[in-house]
């Protein structure tokens, strides 16, 4: 029996191309569907798409300050940034505790051993659980 779900999705971030103002400018952009699904069915949502352009300046100090020569120990740089979110999702229908119980153990124990896996090399910023902080 096929059932009804309502997904919205919201990305925020920080305007940093604003300048000058006296507020935080965001830029937000969202999906809101209505899908209709059966449950183990994967349902996949698309379309949020962004673009930008990321400039960068850097200099030798002292030396970029020369006339005339100045200019070589000056770099400018430019990339354009694409990014594409695609949402997926696997519809699971609870008809029942116990299986919303199997359910969410299964989901705890896939999440602590995908945490567990993390590379710890690779993270250089705190971690918060259950109240406390550590380092990876």
């Amino acid at each position: 029996m096929a059932k009804f779900l309502s997904i919205r999705q919201e990305l925020s971030r920080i305007d940093n191309t604003t300048s000058g103002l006296s507020d935080v400018a965001t830029v937000k952009r969202e999906i809101d569907t209505v899908v209709s699904t059966e449950s183990g069915q994967v349902i996949v949502i698309g379309g949020l798409r962004t673009k930008s352009l990321e400039t960068s300046k850097s200099k030798t100090p002292g030396l970029s300050q020369i006339p005339i020569f100045g200019v070589l120990f000056k770099q400018n740089g430019s990339k354009v940034i694409e990014r594409s979110l695609a949402i997926f999702i696997k519809a699971t229908v609870v008809t029942d505790t116990n299986s919303k119980i199997r359910i969410l153990e299964k989901w705890e124990g896939e999440f602590e051993k995908s945490f567990d896996n993390l590379n710890s090399d690779k993270l250089d910023e705190k971690i918060i659980l259950n109240g406390s902080i550590s380092r990876p």
